[in-house]
């Protein structure tokens, strides 16, 4: 590295040459000079004033912010339709007929549309006893009855019955005993207010053929031994092809595509980019980018070569839902981020040399060179302006510092 010297102290060659005149040369020797009448208060106030601790403190945070958003906008080039953390959801001609899910990476580009067509619900068995007139006792003096469930376990209830007993009153203790007993079956009392009956119905909690049935042995003649509705699968057909399922809900539509059946008709599914999960990934670039302009609002060239920049690229911006504000900083359109993904020109404004997202990789390159030689320029500033009183010692001291701590003022004048 060229040096000269000034009073056989090491001082880059352009001092002599551009950076500092005769003048400037003749200030040092002066501030050398007068050192040894420096109070110790002087030398620390001088010293701070050039080592501004404010300027180091921008360099940082644009190092910083130029690299995180470089990160943001390698992921946005690569951001498709078919991103796995994005993701597709369903939409419906029909909402009433099921509620379907997508999985994240699930492949349904090859489907344009699903047709399906629900022609059975998943249901459980139901027994339903005989009506009884309320206010007589038809059980004697025990109403008993015994149910196995679909595995072949079997669970004995018992109702004991004085003279005031009546059929209500059974009815209802049975229903209690059964819905405390966690047998996965529930029974609930109906009654007829024209009539003055009442009958109890039993119904399975589970659904399916298998695992929806059950059996009931009556010891008290209830009739409730005889099935009503028997277990039921689900039934369905998917783009014409039949399928079964033993419960309403997580049915496989397709890989990576279930649904809950709530009713029986058709429906045709069609897919879309979720627009949540879309704007979740690209509010990552978005808040990176608003914290690179913040962190560049100190270097006065660097914020004003970014508002420039951002100019020329407003119109794509707002096509693909970023929008740039009068302070500089972006928010999103989510009705147009999701279409812009959906067909592709998202990712595309981020590919290709002369793309925004190159162009702005660029300016996230260059951004520290800027503000670093805006901080230079800074120091050299605070440097030329410090009190001629400073001499000799005190230039030492800052030129080790400066290079062996900042390296900022010594490379400014190299």
């Amino acid at each position: 590295m060229a040096v000269g010297s000034i009073n056989n102290y090491f001082m880059p060659t352009q001092y002599y040459y551009g950076l500092f005149n005769t003048n400037t040369v003749s200030s040092l020797a002066k501030m050398q000079n007068n050192w040894g009448a420096v109070s110790g208060t002087q030398k620390i106030n001088g010293y701070t004033s050039v080592f501004n601790q404010d300027l180091y403190k921008t360099l940082g945070d644009v190092k910083t912010k130029a690299n995180a958003l470089q990160s943001q906008i390698t992921s946005m080039a690569s951001l498709t339709p078919y991103s796995v953390n994005i993701g597709k959801v369903a939409d419906y001609s029909n909402k009433d007929v099921l509620g379907a899910e997508v999985a994240k990476g699930a492949n349904v580009s090859a489907y344009t549309k699903t047709d399906v067509n629900v022609t059975q619900l998943a249901a459980g068995q139901t027994n339903k006893s005989v009506s009884f007139a309320n206010t007589e006792n038809s059980f004697g003096s025990e109403f008993g009855i015994s149910i196995t469930d679909a595995k072949g376990k079997a669970s004995v209830f018992s109702v004991a019955l004085d003279g005031s007993g009546t059929n209500q009153s059974a009815l209802k203790a049975m229903a209690d005993k059964i819905n405390t007993s966690n047998i996965g079956i529930k029974a609930t009392v109906v009654t007829d207010t024209e009539t003055d009956t009442s009958r109890l119905e039993l119904f399975s909690e589970k659904t399916g053929e298998r695992d929806g049935a059950f059996t009931v042995t009556d010891r008290s003649g209830a009739g409730l031994d005889t099935v009503d509705k028997a277990a039921q699968d689900a039934k369905y057909t998917v783009n014409g092809k039949d399928f079964s399922s033993a419960s309403n809900q997580n049915v496989k539509i397709l890989d990576g595509v279930t649904a809950s059946l709530n009713k029986t008709g058709e429906t045709q599914l069609t897919y879309k980019t979720d627009p949540k999960g879309a704007e979740s990934m690209v509010q990552k670039f978005v808040d990176s980018y608003n914290d690179f302009i913040s962190a560049s609002a100190s270097s006065p060239n660097l914020s004003a070569k970014n508002t420039i920049f951002m100019s020329s690229y407003d119109k794509t911006l707002a096509n693909v839902g970023i929008n740039v504000g009068r302070d500089g900083k972006m928010t999103l359109d989510s009705g147009k981020l999701a279409k812009s993904i959906e067909d592709g020109s998202f990712s595309r404004s981020f590919q290709g040399y002369n793309s925004f997202g190159n162009s702005l990789y660029k300016v996230t390159r260059d951004a520290y060179s800027m503000a670093y030689a805006e901080s230079a320029k800074a120091t050299v500033n605070n440097f030329l302006s410090t009190s001629n009183q400073m001499g000799n010692s005190f230039i030492s001291q800052m030129f080790n510092s400066a290079i062996s701590y900042t390296g900022l003022l010594y490379n400014a004048l190299v």
